[in-house]
């Protein structure tokens, strides 16, 4: 029944975690593909001293882990997700939180006591303290709101390009999902739906550069601009000697990783410029500036695109638009697998962790353009001439 399944698993809330982690495992050893966990409350930062028993603060999930990432990770899911605060209050019919009167008891999310807890050191104090905690993980996984903004990603149907899309639809873009596996689309197209998102699935190969010049004309007749872009797709080749790699593979790395990203700029700029907030991110590697050997062309066609998106960022600095190459790292993806066939991927980030961080540089916020954004370190760099 769960064998070769998707699973997600709804949770009234996660104290800490060590439930959890027995559920997931079950669902693993019962042959679930994914495992995914909904909560359907905030995150618990604050123990309760009113008579229901709770860990001391320390012991709780969320005190002990820097990041949603990291809780993820501690659990074995494939992805985590907590109602926020503000949801919660929608929930029962209330707009949202009143900072200033709370209509509630919330003092487990919020650390918002109704009494002072003199044994504690105040409840001043002690929400203060623990309110630092929250904050630091509730900014590292701001979300932008893009409502009515529309984004397009190549290599939608798996990895980082199916989780980049499912957080553009959750922050409220509508996303056009390219890829050429149509099963893929429509398992993601159903994960949109299920959150009351929306997507429209464009499967197409990129080798077909046809295809990909009628995706811009066909954008601008149904909504006259762009305002996301995410060049996600490529392929691997072969890890080999440069003397000993084949001409078609050789050709066919170039053709999708770099020939089909030009057409693709080439074909959406027109609309990406009528945004009053443009926003383009193209997928590149390590590999690019690192050329191990066995690499060649691959590290070939990430170094040329970066050149590309560098180029691009210096043409268009003037406008609206804000152009980034992300350096994702390794990630527990089957190109990974392909690379690096003997990897242990349970070592790995997890691919809805890569889109995550990608997420806030897609919104009105981010202004940096030109440069590289590098995912483990998460932080955008430079470039620098050669010493």
């Amino acid at each position: 029944m769960i064998a070769g399944k998707r699973v997600v698993l709804v949770d009234d809330s996660i104290v800490r975690g060590t439930t959890s982690v027995k559920i997931v495992q079950m669902m693993r050893e019962a042959g679930a593909r994914e495992v995914h966990v909904r909560v359907a409350s905030p995150m618990i930062f604050h123990p309760d001293f009113y008579g229901i028993d709770t860990p001391d603060r320390d012991k709780l999930l969320a005190n002990q882990h820097a990041d949603l990432a990291s809780m993820c990770r501690f659990i074995g899911a494939d992805s985590l997700e907590f109602l926020s605060i503000d949801g919660l209050y929608r929930a029962v019919g209330g707009e949202k939180r009143d900072p200033q009167a709370p209509q509630f008891t919330d003092h487990y999310f919020t650390g918002d006591y109704p009494t002072r807890l003199l044994d504690q050191g105040g409840s001043e104090q002690r929400s203060q303290t623990l309110g630092s905690r929250q904050q630091r993980i509730t900014n590292n996984n701001m979300t932008p709101n893009l409502k009515d903004r529309i984004a397009v990603v190549t290599g939608a149907s798996r990895g980082i390009g199916y989780f980049t899309a499912l957080e553009l639809a959750k922050a409220g873009a509508h996303v056009v999902a390219c890829a050429r596996t149509l099963g893929g689309l429509e398992e993601l197209d159903d994960a949109i739906k299920a959150f009351g998102g929306s997507a429209t699935l464009v499967p197409f190969d990129l080798s077909d550069m046809a295809a990909i010049d009628k995706l811009g004309g066909a954008i601008n007749e149904r909504w006259g601009k762009l305002d996301i872009m995410v060049a996600n797709a490529g392929v691997l080749g072969t890890i080999s000697p440069i003397g000993h790699v084949e001409a078609k593979v050789f050709e066919k790395v170039m053709a999708i990783n770099v020939t089909a990203t030009w057409r693709l700029i080439r074909s959406l700029e027109p609309l990406l410029v009528r945004s009053d907030a443009g926003r383009a991110l193209i997928l590149s590697s390590s590999a690019a500036h690192k050329c191990k050997p066995f690499w060649g062309p691959y590290s070939a066609s990430k170094a040329a695109v970066e050149a590309l998106a560098r180029t691009w960022a210096y043409e268009t600095q003037r406008l609206p638009l804000r152009i980034l190459s992300v350096d994702p790292g390794a990630t527990r993806t089957a190109m990974r697998a392909q690379a690096v066939p003997g990897e242990d991927p349970e070592t790995l980030p997890h691919p809805s962790e890569v889109a995550q961080a990608l997420l806030p540089l897609l919104g009105r916020e981010q202004t940096e353009t030109g440069k590289l954004f590098i995912v483990r370190e998460k932080k955008i760099v430079d470039y620098r001439m050669p010493e």
